[in-house]
């Protein structure tokens, strides 16, 4: 497989798929042959230096989700965007998209109910005008509306000349919020915290009966002191290793892939450090999820 093509699977699964073992119509393009990332002020603080590319464009930025135990604190996660153009929409619609499951892995939750959708997107000087469209339900849970509020505002903070976010929702603004927006609190952003392993994906061909390689999924970019990728119960599954592109994978090319299959629990054994030091290692079970090119 290509590097264009493995870029390709590598972010599709990351955000907004995120592990759900399936595609989805709107696909990211596939980046052009110019070798370039750039990274927000917030993603600098909270992964540290952007992973470097042999080619493509890129914006490294943040999206911000509740903690699954705490909803008042935010958690940020790495995202990237390939299109200099409508990138505040493109950010929105990753985060209402976001799949709950592996959010979960990560201690995180969802705020966004199903079916909810951006209708406006308009920036009226140092504020930020978001419309979505939802339902009565949604309309009614203020506490839900609030962590929306904040998600969207500390994610959208990202944007030059953006310094509050207003959020409505089917052109009404909500009971007791703002007409002139809110400035989002910083203080309600906690760490990252150490590296965490989000899922084992296996990539087939379609009608294949065997995969042509296994990525193991982080989330953020990592230095690698060890991986190893096993049956579970079983013995090593040999074979090459590489990165993906952003350093967010560990990708194996395996000499025996017919012993792999859907569904098979694989172990992972790691030791991995991300780009500001932060250490973590563990041996972990999941699933094998199987993704199949287009």
């Amino acid at each position: 497989m290509n590097w264009k093509a493995r870029c390709f699977w590598m972010l599709f699964l990351f955000l907004p798929v995120l592990l759900s073992g399936g595609c989805r119509k709107e696909q990211p393009p596939t980046p052009v042959n110019v070798a370039r990332v750039t990274a927000t002020e917030a993603y600098l603080t909270h992964f540290g230096e952007a992973p470097k590319v042999e080619e493509g464009t890129a914006w490294a930025m943040v999206g911000f989700l509740p903690k699954a135990d705490n909803p008042e604190q935010l958690v940020p996660l790495p995202l990237y965007l390939f299109s200099e153009s409508n990138r505040m929409k493109m950010l929105i619609d990753r985060l209402l998209t976001v799949d709950s499951d592996a959010t979960e892995r990560i201690g995180a939750s969802n705020p966004f109910p199903p079916g909810i959708m951006l209708n406006t997107l308009i920036q009226d000087g140092e504020q930020l005008n978001v419309d979505l469209i939802g339902s009565q339900e949604l309309t009614d849970d203020l506490q839900r509306l609030r962590t929306i509020q904040s998600v969207l505002g500390h994610s959208l903070l990202q944007f030059p000349g953006v310094e509050r976010v207003r959020l409505s929702v089917n052109g009404e603004l909500p009971s007791g919020f703002a007409e002139e927006g809110v400035v989002p609190d910083p203080a309600v952003v906690a760490s990252a915290g150490e590296p965490k392993l989000i899922g084992v994906v296996g990539v087939w061909e379609p009608g294949a009966s065997q995969l042509q390689e296994v990525s193991v999924f982080f989330d953020r970019p990592l230095n690698v002191n060890l991986l190893e990728i096993k049956e579970h119960g079983g013995g090593l599954i040999d074979g090459e290793q590489f990165r993906s592109v952003f350093d967010m994978a560990v990708v194996l090319l395996p000499k025996s892939p017919e012993r792999l299959s859907e569904g098979q629990p694989i172990t992972v054994k790691y030791d991995v450090v991300d780009k500001l030091g932060r250490t973590t290692q563990g041996e972990k079970t999941l699933p094998l999820v199987r993704l199949e090119h287009p």
